[in-house]
């Protein structure tokens, strides 16, 4: 999770919308 909340704290959150749904992802297949 502690990814998952620094790509939302990251400076473009809209913008790292598409990391954050991978960074999930990668969090689920763990």
């Amino acid at each position: 999770m502690g990814g998952s909340l620094f790509v939302v704290s990251g400076p473009s959150g809209s913008g790292k919308s598409t990391i954050l749904a991978m960074v999930r992802k990668n969090i689920s297949g763990l």
